[in-house]
């Protein structure tokens, strides 16, 4: 093939008496996940879950508050074992555990009564009791900068951290609100409040804290960071609310929020980010799971089991969230798994059932919830193009070269 000539539009590369065609594709959005839902060992109010050291752990009140899986399939409630004696005990810690989170291979837990208010442990089988702060209603914690963070929702302060879960230091949060929810973000601690002025509040040491006033005074519940988000939206924090007119809340540095609606006005409760997509989950309504890739626009999902839902984490592919028994299903448990791509979104999402064994249980689940296809970039077709572009300016240069001499 001779070249005389050649020029480059928008990924088609044009040859003079030859076109070739080289197709940038970017995948739809592929909606389809396949997951599950069951009944957990022991029937309890599960308040919080996450994942670190290769485990899902769920806590909440009661008698047996732990439960662990390594799959989010098949669950075991956590035997607490004595440091000193080395007897097991399945009530030992018995509390009202309210959240949950992992650093430093440690989970860390808090309450909102009992003697000790915080627990740890590196395998959430052996749980070590540790004092805090202060006796509040400590409902959060999160770890970031290599710093534990804990929010209550009443107490003269607030807010408590702790460098190693053993010592921990009370702070002053900026406003006396109910504080229900913590993440960490763009080395930034984020809280939010279901009442008070400013129900958000910011620090970038976890000492100092900053009121940030909320897009609307909601009572929020939920709160998360997700980065790297596609279609150009970079880094955001993203709320949900149990209320209000427009339950969702998102903010690049948590200074500025703005509204977003939900796709039902439900008790929103809990929110989590992976694989460039929010979901959230709630403890009532129609479609109790929505999710988004930009914290704007809400997909609802519903789903065949009823479940309270109160708490969702992702990790390993596969968002979990935890419930409270809600009758006649007793559902506590659903999982998420994403597919592979495909190269069209599917008309309908038709469940799949499967049985699933846990420690004391079986239950046949099946949900769907949303997934997200990666967009893929071409990065040989772009050299390519440029290969020829440069390729065609030294045969026109040399065409140049030649005519003069003639």
């Amino acid at each position: 093939m001779q070249l005389r000539g050649c020029f480059l539009v928008t990924g088609l590369l044009l040859l003079s008496g030859t076109t070739a065609q080289l197709e940038f594709r970017v995948p739809p959005f592929n909606r389809t996940a396949v997951s599950a839902t069951q009944t957990t060992p022991v029937a309890n109010q599960w308040r919080a879950v996450t994942f670190g050291n290769n485990l899902f752990v769920g806590v909440g009140p009661g008698s047996s508050p732990v439960m662990s899986s390594s799959d989010g399939i098949n669950w075991q409630t956590a035997m607490f074992t004595d440091p000193i004696t080395g007897s097991q005990s399945a009530t030992a810690l018995s509390a009202a555990w309210n959240g949950i989170t992992f650093g430093q291979n440690l989970f860390v837990a808090v309450a909102s009564d009992g003697a000790n208010r915080v627990m740890t442990s590196p395998d959430a089988i052996t749980w070590t009791p540790r004092t805090a702060a202060e006796a509040n209603q400590w409902r959060a914690v999160t770890f970031g900068n290599n710093l534990f963070v804990a929010v209550a929702s009443d107490g003269a302060n607030r807010v408590m951290t702790s460098p190693d879960t053993i010592t921990w230091t009370h702070r002053a949060a900026a406003e006396a609100n109910q504080w229900s929810a913590i993440t960490f973000g763009n080395n930034l601690f984020v809280a939010v409040a279901s009442d008070g002025t400013n129900r958000v509040m910011s620090s970038s040491d976890a000492i100092t804290w900053i009121a940030r006033a909320a897009a609307e005074a909601n009572q929020w519940r939920g709160l998360t960071f997700g980065n790297n988000l596609l279609r150009g939206k970079g880094d955001l924090f993203v709320a949900v609310a149990s209320d209000g007119i427009n339950q969702v809340m998102s903010s690049s540095d948590a200074i500025t929020w703005i509204t977003s609606s939900a796709v039902e006005t439900n008790d929103w409760s809990a929110i989590t980010f992976g694989n460039k997509l929010f979901v959230a989950a709630a403890k009532d309504g129609t479609n109790r799971v929505m999710s988004s890739p930009d914290g704007v626009g809400w997909t609802p999902h519903t789903l065949p089991k009823i479940g309270k839902w109160t708490a969702i984490t992702f990790s390993n592919n596969a968002f979990v969230a935890v419930a409270s028994p809600e009758q006649p299903t007793g559902v506590q448990v659903m999982m998420a798994t994403f597919l592979s791509p495909t190269t069209a979104a599917p008309t309908s999402l038709a469940a799949t059932t499967t049985t699933i064994t846990a420690a004391t249980s079986t239950a046949t689940p099946s949900w769907l919830i949303a997934s997200l296809g990666v967009a893929v970039v071409v990065v040989g077709a772009i050299v390519g193009a440029i290969f020829w572009k440069v390729r065609c300016q030294v045969k026109r240069n040399s065409r140049q070269e030649s005519q003069r001499i003639g």
